[in-house]
């Protein structure tokens, strides 16, 4: 092997390291933080560390609102190019068939759930496939559930990628063409009901339920915008459900 060779192999071996190291920050900060920091808490409070925990529980009660107020999405976290080896590591690819026109808000409906929704986050939480360049000067959220607000730390964390709370309120809140402008807003419509029916080959939609994103757009001005995540339920083999 010569030495153009060699640099070529070893350039390979680093990028794929590089992203499965982003995979695993992924999952590490899905799965296991809502497991560790709790009982981290719990005994920090039995410790000298017990300060910490108050000063946080007094920023959690300052801060509770905010999934429901736009939370404080960081563009400088979300635009850091080693992102861009989640994307890679599938790959995930962004396209777009219409760009979206500044001067208004947009409630995108993505379909399907899968299992832990890869795509949104590589595409609408992080810049990973170049959505802020796409559409510059728009201001990206994705909502989720309250529950994932609960977790200290991680909900911190959430906020700055830009995740948001799902309720009526908080997507009022954000998307209200009277408060702001220029705001895109991804909704994972079918949600968990829909993850139980993510099976390699399936497109099972969770919509008959699921109007009142539509009742939302209507109420508050904002532009609806249908995404599909082709591929996203092939990552994943999961039981399939008797009912």
């Amino acid at each position: 092997m010569d030495m153009k060779s060699f640099n070529v192999w070893l350039h390979n071996i680093a990028e794929k390291c590089l992203e499965n190291i982003m995979i695993c920050y992924y999952l590490l900060l899905v799965f296991l933080l809502p497991l560790i920091i709790p009982f981290l808490f719990i005994y920090m409070i039995v410790t000298s560390w017990w300060p910490i925990v108050l000063l946080y529980l007094t920023w959690f009660i300052y801060d509770y609102k905010s999934p429901k107020r736009g939370g404080y999405p960081s563009t400088w976290i979300r635009t850091r190019s080693i992102h861009k080896y989640f994307a890679r590591y599938f790959p995930i690819h962004l396209h777009i068939t219409t760009p979206l026109i500044s001067g208004k808000n947009y409630l995108i409906g993505s379909h399907p759930h899968g299992i832990i929704s890869m795509n949104t986050f590589a595409n609408f939480t992080t810049n990973a496939t170049g959505m802020l360049e796409k559409h510059p000067g728009m201001n990206v959220r994705v909502c989720t559930l309250t529950p994932q607000f609960w977790p200290p730390l991680r909900r911190e964390w959430g906020m700055l990628y830009g995740l948001i709370d799902c309720s009526k309120e908080s997507l009022h809140y954000v998307l209200n063409t009277k408060n702001s402008i220029n705001n895109i807003v991804v909704l994972i419509v079918g949600g968990a009901e829909e993850a139980l029916d993510a099976h390699p080959g399936s497109h099972i939609l969770t919509l008959s339920k699921r109007k009142g994103f539509i009742k939302i757009a209507i109420e508050t001005g904002a532009q609806l915008v249908p995404m599909y995540c082709f591929g996203e339920n092939e990552l994943f083999e999961q039981v399939r459900k008797e009912f």
